[in-house]
């Protein structure tokens, strides 16, 4: 099983990875992660940016234990094909994933394209 560190930096690197990628617009922020943004927080705790919104990573769900799930949701630009765009950024997300070193298993990755720009 992956720790939420190494969680976390997967996600990270499939965000970098999906944002070097002609054609996409902005990585999109799920419905909870918006919620918690909007929730007011005290003065002294100021929401910090998060570089992965739109990237979700889950560790050891498949039959394999060392398999790892990325779900990416982007806007792609206009005048891209949406459908070329996704699988580049399926390929340079499960390159980047695997580079971290950290997935030992299969590297499953789904691309929903959220708007076009």
């Amino acid at each position: 099983m992956t720790s939420v560190p190494q969680q976390h930096a997967l996600a990270a690197a499939a965000a970098g990875a999906a944002r070097q990628v002609p054609g996409v617009a902005y990585l999109s922020p799920g419905l909870s992660h918006r919620l918690r943004a909007a929730v007011p927080r005290h003065p002294s705790r100021q929401p910090t940016p998060d570089a992965t919104a739109g990237v979700r990573v889950r560790c050891g769900t498949g039959p394999a234990e060392h398999a790892v799930e990325v779900s990416v949701s982007l806007a792609v630009h206009s005048g891209h094909q949406a459908a070329h765009v996704a699988r580049a950024v399926r390929a340079a997300v499960t390159a980047a994933v695997r580079d971290t070193g950290t997935a030992a298993g299969p590297v499953t990755v789904t691309v929903t394209v959220t708007a076009i720009t």
